[in-house]
């Protein structure tokens, strides 16, 4: 009986996340349709960066000590494309796919967890200078792998994870070296818990164990080079 209901509970958890990913996604179909409208002022390219990454992590217990896990950045990849959509000489709105590693270390001795997402992002720029702009918006990541390398081992994640999505609010600014080439910095700071079970942590004699009520929050910094295929020269 007790299981019946805690599955039960699972699954209306899972029905609950799932909807706050429709809702959220809502803002990414809107901007289709204006794209659909609208493609003759389009710019498009390709992109290039390099990702910082961390992930919070919080628990509501640990067996094997009473502090809370400390990660630490760790240097990451992701490349893809984009579409911007000027609406205004100063506005914009920018939509983007890319595949993007990011990576933490979970603790001193170089231990690294390693997400792989497939990333849709959808922002709204602002030009403040001729050569400067800002953005802010709304990302959405598909996680396609998640391992935990120790050592030489390497231990598979992916199926510790509820959804395998990970909702973000994007901000950060562009520079315009040419009408061609921009780069870009940016903050994304993660709006869902990642997990609610995950196997990562090992005791002093190195064996696995299972955390519950684990609260994992992603925080990423990207530098992005950005090349447009058809920006002509203002």
């Amino acid at each position: 009986m007790i299981c019946q209901v805690r599955l039960i509970y699972r699954k209306a958890i899972m029905i609950c996340i799932t909807m706050k990913h429709i809702l959220l996604s809502v803002p990414l179909v809107l901007f289709s349709t204006v794209f659909l409208q609208a493609q003759s002022d389009l710019h498009f390219g390709a992109k290039i960066g390099a990702n910082l990454n961390n992930v919070k992590i919080t628990l509501a217990e640990n067996p094997f000590s009473s502090e809370t896990p400390n990660t630490e950045y760790a240097l990451g990849y992701q490349a893809g494309c984009w579409l911007n959509l000027p609406v205004s000489p100063k506005v914009n709105f920018r939509w983007e796919l890319a595949y993007s590693s990011e990576r933490y270390k979970t603790d001193s001795t170089g231990s690294k967890v390693i997400f792989n997402y497939l990333d849709l992002d959808l922002l709204v720029g602002y030009r403040l200078l001729n050569n400067l702009s800002i953005e802010i918006g709304q990302g959405i990541g598909k996680m396609l792998s998640a391992k935990w390398t120790v050592d030489d081992h390497e231990f598979d994640l992916y199926d510790d994870y509820e959804t395998g999505f990970d909702v973000s609010l994007n901000f950060g600014m562009v520079y315009h070296l040419h009408p061609k080439l921009s780069i870009g910095l940016r903050y994304n700071q993660g709006l869902d818990d990642l997990s609610e079970q995950i196997v990562m942590f090992s005791d002093s004699d190195g064996q696995r164990f299972e955390i519950v009520d684990v609260k994992e929050v992603n925080r990423n910094f990207q530098l992005n080079l950005y090349y447009s295929f058809n920006a002509k020269r203002e």
